[in-house]
């Protein structure tokens, strides 16, 4: 495994450091990618970013790739040189990504960055809004009207600042009514 100094783990199987290589994958399709490369034998890195989410009228915490449609494969020498041909025919993979007729790669360092920033992601999700944002009603008596987020709560409901009658008022509201403007 990488252990820098930035104290990540992303090391491929033979255990030395080596660049990466870049696979441009079908839409939505990363974790079928992954899948797939790891049963050739490859080691396979999908980075995830954790975003809040409205599921089921209560706040979530749902995995999405950090770089959707790219996955990064290590270019294990054991592995690697035997079976690069055959990356784009895999299921999931649209193509290696290349410039110039070279394939793109990244090395251990960079990645361990990425590695980082996906670990601080975790910590604290990105929230679905921000206080001060412009929200907007679904559906419901108010549909299509604009109000301000303020906060949410933990059942599900979030606090907006609503423009009734040229006043300002605090509002609570289900979650799943909102969306962003």
């Amino acid at each position: 495994m990488l252990t820098s100094k930035l104290g990540v783990n992303i090391k491929p199987k033979n255990g030395s450091l080596m660049n990466w290589a870049v696979l441009y994958t079908k839409p939505r399709e990363e974790r079928r990618a992954k899948t797939n490369l790891e049963q050739l034998g490859l080691t396979v890195y999908v980075p995830k970013l954790a975003v809040e989410i409205i599921k089921t009228g209560v706040f979530a915490v749902s995995d999405h790739p950090l770089f959707p449609r790219y996955v990064f494969v290590a270019q294990d020498e054991a592995v690697y040189p035997e079976i690069s041909h055959k990356l784009r025919n895999v299921r999931g993979v649209s193509r290696v990504v290349s410039f110039n007729g070279a394939p793109a790669t990244v090395s251990d360092e960079d990645l361990a960055l990425v590695k980082v920033f996906e670990n601080k992601i975790r910590q604290n999700p990105l929230p679905k809004f921000t206080k001060g944002e412009s929200i907007r009603f679904s559906y419901g008596a108010f549909k299509n009207v604009e109000a301000i987020f303020l906060e949410k709560n933990s059942v599900g409901r979030v606090a907006l600042l609503f423009k009734m009658m040229e006043k300002h008022t605090r509002i609570l509201v289900p979650s799943e009514v909102v969306s962003k403007a």
